[in-house]
């Protein structure tokens, strides 16, 4: 199971990597995860629906939190899909290992 989350800091430089740090290390650690095109989309393998509404719970909880205005969507978890689009192949490559497995 999968899932990919859109993600938009508005902050300066600093700020903003003090965030994605934050998120990608202490919220999204545990799951392997592929962050492409600048740093804003995010592709994660997750083992099930809960993992979907903790990550839900844990990014909104910790978005409201900070005063800059930061932004995400997620996906619904998805089994067997495919993303789409123009990457390096190294970067579908790492993708789609995350997708089937």
């Amino acid at each position: 199971m999968h899932i990919g989350i859109a993600l938009e800091i508005k902050a300066n430089a600093e700020r903003k990597k003090e965030i994605r740090d934050y998120i990608w290390n202490n919220i999204l650690s545990q799951y392997k995860r592929a962050m492409r095109l600048g740093g804003n989309f995010l592709v994660l393998r997750i083992p099930s629906q809960d993992d979907w509404q903790k990550i839900l719970n844990e990014m909104t909880s910790y978005t409201k939190d900070v005063p800059e205005t930061v932004h995400f969507i997620m996906t619904p978890p998805m089994e067997g899909s495919r993303y789409n689009g123009v990457l390096e192949k190294g970067n579908w490559d790492f993708i789609n290992e995350i997708t089937n497995e």
